[in-house]
């Protein structure tokens, strides 16, 4: 099963246990696993080969070591995945060696167990695979510059790769997604590993600028253009010049500037406003938005050539809540950082707190959780973050979540009941239609005049019987106690 893995195994475990015959059966191969049976030997062994993939067999006896060994091998700078196997039922060997480190874990008392071990080791290596991928692809975006692009998912390793092949051109950069997912950041990495690094990264935020003033701000004005405009003054095109000018929120840009905009990215030149001599700078244009470029230019908010003059490298950053397991690394990240600054004793999350993060909608999304945990930090102090701690807000949203499933639920029932209700009393209608057609109708009322054909009381009952059943004759014929053959000669009578 496993004959196709290449990579070396490190298999930690004491000389009375064997897992290494259940690796043989599972078809790895047997040059490929460094068995070690001292704490001693294991941890040398890992040193001069630094495996992909660490075994640890946990026994009662000896639970200390191995533990302590998946704790250091976590510590090690190297990326391991760490498998713990256990032949013991006890629970809380579990929770310890996760505690400890470890990436999985798993229990050979399990039915079937060689097989979905042998899919687990396949796991954990295509985990510390990914893993490995966005280490790569993030080299050479330093620690200190990116709290944003912390993290394993797919989505953020493809935008760390877009990130450093963006700063390696000159071309345009257009940058979307909600507020608060690391736009701003973006932009600053982008520069930083630009050749463009040892000039200015100049940001004029769109939004914050009234429309009147839009115009000076890009492009400076000369002293008496306008009321106010009491002296000479730079905008930010001369500013970045050499350098970088990262226009912020630009869906916010009034269409009159959006031309003259235009005018600027397709030439280099301006003048600024009041007057008629014309200058010239080189400036690459990183920009940003949180809304849909696309449904603004079909409302006539944006102008179409200015975007596909500013959109040659689109990068869409995604939202927090789909962002899996990087919401608990992001958030450890701020936990570690925060603690430090505050002089505070907080470790880690407990398992109901990343709970509760992990099912947020995170609307607010890194400004958001960084916002949660500094106020967590601030307002208390203990090793473990405990739900208690969270702000109302996460704990609202999922009781409001439980209520809405709650409401759906009981709304189901209530229709089914509706339907069971109204299906006997169909029945009941066609039971009496068909005990009036086994008597004189006129015995049972002498008044013509209220007196329904039969036929049309049974057609009446089927139809209504469909419609309830939503179109299931073999249901509809089920509940009225007739056959589905009558049900379908009825309809094409």
């Amino acid at each position: 099963m496993l004959s196709r893995f290449s990579s070396e195994i490190l298999l930690f475990e004491q000389p009375q246990c064997s897992l290494a015959s259940v690796l043989h059966d599972i078809q790895v191969r047997e040059e490929l696993v460094l068995h070690c049976d001292t704490l001693a030997k294991a941890k040398d062994c890992f040193e001069q080969s630094l495996p992909m993939l660490a075994i640890v067999v946990i026994t009662e006896e000896s639970r200390a070591q191995e533990l302590e060994f998946i704790q250091w091998i976590s510590n090690h700078r190297h990326p391991t995945a760490i498998l713990a196997v256990t032949s013991e039922s006890n629970p809380e060997i579990a929770a310890a060696t996760i505690r400890a480190g470890a990436t999985d874990f798993f229990n050979l008392g399990t039915e079937n167990a060689p097989i979905i071990l042998g899919e687990r080791i396949l796991r954990a290596v295509a985990l510390i695979n990914q893993r490995t991928e966005a280490d790569e692809a993030r080299k050479p975006l330093n620690d200190d510059a990116q709290s944003s692009y912390i993290g394993s998912s797919q989505k953020m390793v493809e935008v760390a790769q877009l990130i450093v092949n963006a700063a390696k051109s000159n071309a345009s950069v257009f940058i979307t997604g909600e507020n608060g997912t690391g736009k701003e950041v973006c932009a600053e990495l982008i520069h930083k590993f630009s050749s463009r690094t040892d000039n200015k990264l100049v940001t004029l935020n769109c939004a914050a600028i009234p429309d009147s003033l839009a115009e000076s701000e890009l492009f400076g004005h000369v002293k008496g253009s306008f009321t106010g405009a009491i002296t000479d003054r730079d905008g930010v095109a001369h500013s970045a010049n050499n350098g970088t000018l990262f226009l912020d929120e630009i869906g916010e840009m009034a269409i009159e500037t959006q031309s003259k905009l235009l005018r600027f990215v397709q030439t280099g030149y301006f003048n600024r406003v009041g007057s008629n001599q014309i200058e010239n700078v080189d400036t690459r244009f990183i920009c940003a938005t949180n809304r849909d470029p696309l449904e603004q230019i079909q409302s006539g908010k944006f102008r179409q050539d200015l975007f596909y003059r500013l959109n040659v490298i689109q990068i869409h950053l995604p939202p927090l809540r789909e962002r899996g397991d990087d919401i608990v690394i992001l958030a450890k990240k701020f936990l570690e950082k925060f603690s430090e600054e505050e002089n505070k004793s907080f470790k880690e999350f407990s398992s109901e707190s990343i709970d509760l993060l992990k099912v947020y909608s995170w609307p607010g999304n890194i400004r958001e959780l960084q916002n949660v945990v500094r106020n967590i930090v601030v307002l208390h102090d203990d090793d473990i973050v405990l739900p208690s701690m969270l702000p109302i807000a996460l704990i609202k949203e999922q009781g409001e979540r439980r209520k809405e499933r709650t409401i759906n639920q009981n709304s189901s029932l209530a229709r089914q009941y509706k339907m069971i209700d109204q299906i006997k009393a169909l029945n009941s209608r066609a039971s009496q239609a068909i005990a009036l057609n086994q008597k004189d109708v006129t015995t049972v009322n002498t008044n013509p005049e209220v007196i329904r054909p039969l036929g049309e009381i049974i057609d009446e009952s089927i139809r209504e019987a469909i419609d309830l059943c939503e179109g299931n004759v073999a249901e509809a014929s089920q509940r009225l106690g007739i056959s589905a053959s009558t049900i379908y000669r009825k309809i094409k009578s």
